[in-house]
């Protein structure tokens, strides 16, 4: 799910309060494209004066009181209910147990979950409760603690070792993981002392973490075709009864990054990570259906074996803003929707597909192709040109792989 980009904070005491006053300017400071709200419960609540001239309004859009990013909250259920599965990042300023019995209802995996934090009223200590790898709390508790002082107490195994943590690659990449329940299985490795294989398509900048050994493409049948549970050297000899060669030496496991689902086997277990670097241009006759669009969308990816998973936007010409089913497309696959002018369109250099009539009717002679080259940006290439049925066109442009390690913020 593409996360708004929102942070809520939650206070609960008079020197609760404060805190949040403080760490809410300097959030909305540090990332003014965010949506930062301060919530005020208990005696934090109480304690705020609730008259016009003291600043406090009543704001019917939420039903609490406001003054600016700080407002006044009635019922936390209600807010979480409304802003928790979309929320970028959540702070409650409180005790853990707070914090922990009342996000319970609204959770529903590490892959979905926002980052949820809480630290202590005297912002000694912060800490990442969930999601603190996919959604982003461990790397979310260490910017709270620059800007406070506060100490960053990082739970998370990987951190606590220093060793490297696949899903916040992945996450830091946009990279897709086709099977999940590999991260546990990299991470137990690692924290093991195994070393672990990497192959990539692409160059990965960067200091290598220590424990990765990067190997070139193996070619099919050169690695083991075991089914990945057995461990070491038993492994190998099983598959050297069986003729196999053993891959030069590789490890038993590895992370696979690529855009082929057809590239043979490099470590006996895979961790396998797709790049979402794909963008969808699209163009419709109005009032075309979300369901007829993602109906279309689905059936020439997979008749070209691509994943949905690896879409990052959908994108079109500015005039279909408000096309509902472009919309409901783009919601149903979770990511944004662009839109650009005319103008914009006509800039991306390239051969594309004209049309008269689409021209006549938007400005420019091709809005697919054109919206996903734009969305791609520079050094993106058409991988499935201009494509037309029932009143729908679409196109998919890749955007260059960019890779590194390390982690952002």
């Amino acid at each position: 799910m593409e996360k708004e980009k929102r942070i809520l904070l939650f206070a609960f005491t008079a020197r609760g309060a404060a805190l949040l006053k403080r760490l809410a300017g300097m959030l909305k400071a540090a990332f003014p494209a965010h949506d930062v709200r301060g919530y005020l419960f208990g005696r934090a609540k109480a304690q705020q004066p609730e008259n016009k001239e003291a600043g406090m309004q009543r704001q019917e859009t939420d039903g609490v009181l406001s003054e600016g990013m700080l407002l006044a909250g009635d019922d936390i259920d209600e807010i979480l209910s409304r802003y928790f599965a979309g929320a970028e990042m959540l702070l409650f300023i409180s005790a853990a147990g707070i914090a922990v019995r009342k996000c319970a209802p609204y959770l529903k995996s590490k892959a979905e979950d926002p980052a949820v934090l809480c630290m202590d009223n005297a912002g000694r200590y912060v800490i990442p409760l969930l999601s603190g790898h996919l959604g982003g709390a461990n790397r979310w508790a260490g910017v709270l603690a620059r800007m406070s002082g506060a100490e960053a107490v990082l739970t998370t195994a990987t951190d606590r070792h220093g060793v490297f943590a696949v899903d916040v690659f992945a996450r830091d990449n946009h990279l897709w993981f086709e099977d999940k329940r590999m991260i546990k299985e990299v991470s137990a490795r690692l924290l093991a002392g195994e070393t672990i294989g990497l192959y990539s398509k692409w160059r990965i900048t960067g200091e290598k973490p220590a424990l990765l050994t990067e190997y070139a493409e193996a070619a099919a049948g050169q690695v083991p075709d075991g089914a990945g549970h057995d461990r070491g050297d038993a492994a190998l000899e099983a598959a050297q009864r069986k003729g196999i060669p053993s891959g030069t030496g590789r490890p038993e496991c590895g992370i696979v990054i690529t855009d082929d689902p057809a590239l043979p086997k490099q470590f006996m277990m895979e961790c396998r990570l797709y790049p979402q670097n794909l963008h969808l241009g699209i163009g419709c006759r109005k009032g075309r259906e979300g369901a007829a669009l993602k109906r279309f969308v689905m059936e020439q990816l997979k008749a070209r074996d691509i994943r949905w998973e690896r879409i990052r936007s959908v994108s079109s010409v500015e005039r279909k803003a408000e096309e509902a089913g472009i919309k409901a497309l783009a919601a149903e696959l979770a990511v944004p929707f662009r839109t650009y002018t005319a103008a914009e369109l006509e800039e991306v250099p390239g051969d594309f597909s004209e049309s008269a009539f689409v021209r006549a009717q938007t400005g420019t002679g091709n809005v697919c192709e054109r919206a996903a080259m734009r969305s791609a940006g520079e050094g993106g290439r058409l991988i499935i040109a201009k494509t037309a049925g029932s009143g729908m066109t679409l196109a998919v442009a890749a955007a260059e792989a960019d890779l590194f390690y390390g982690t952002e913020g």
